[in-house]
């Protein structure tokens, strides 16, 4: 798991805090802010690539790439993308990793696992799953859309980075859980060594 300086941690906190506030609060009430809200998301990810590790800049330019593709689309209004909203929530279990990077809390480190399972994971798992979501989605991003006019270029690479994120996210997932085996398995060879 990354453990970057603590002003980055602070800053990604900042960033998923707003992000999800905002995906809650103010694109329900105000659809047309999704976009914008896409838009500084965007910004985010190409300032936060600085001096990191290639997964993640992989990780970065994925999200850039669907990013990318939402804002190009021709409507104002994405509240309707599923797409968006479950790429939006993954950002709920980035809030409590990097409140357990930030304070060092355990809470904070068992918070994150339940939700990084069911946001970047079970929910996408629906998500691809689910053939209507995809098409909707597909039709709204990539119908007329100014950055790739083909529609099955753009419905194509719009389902490319979404499995290529599940991947990603899974990928993690077995970082986590090979986090949690070996801190267990010190903890366990700590107390069988003492006694």
């Amino acid at each position: 798991m990354r453990t970057y300086g603590n002003l980055r941690n602070i800053c990604s906190l900042g960033f998923a805090l707003f992000v999800t506030a905002c995906n809650f609060l103010v694109c329900p009430l105000v659809p047309e802010f999704s976009k914008t809200l896409v838009n500084w998301s965007r910004l985010y990810f190409i300032f936060d690539m600085y001096k990191i590790e290639r997964i993640f800049i992989l990780h970065h330019c994925v999200a850039l790439t669907i990013l990318t593709i939402t804002t190009n689309s021709y409507m104002d209004n994405l509240e309707e993308l599923t797409m968006l909203r479950i790429w939006l929530n993954t950002e709920i279990s980035t809030i409590f990793l990097n409140l357990y990077f930030v304070t060092k809390y355990k809470i904070f480190g068992l918070i994150f696992v339940p939700t990084f399972l069911y946001y970047r994971i079970w929910k996408f798992l629906q998500y691809l799953s689910s053939s209507t979501d995809l098409i909707l989605d597909g039709a709204i991003l990539c119908f007329d859309n100014k950055l790739i006019t083909n529609y099955n270029t753009c419905y194509g690479i719009t389902r490319i980075t979404n499995y290529m994120l599940l991947g990603l996210n899974s990928f993690w997932l077995y970082k986590i859980i090979n986090t949690i085996q070996n801190k267990t398995y010190l903890k366990r060879t700590k107390v069988y060594n003492t006694t």
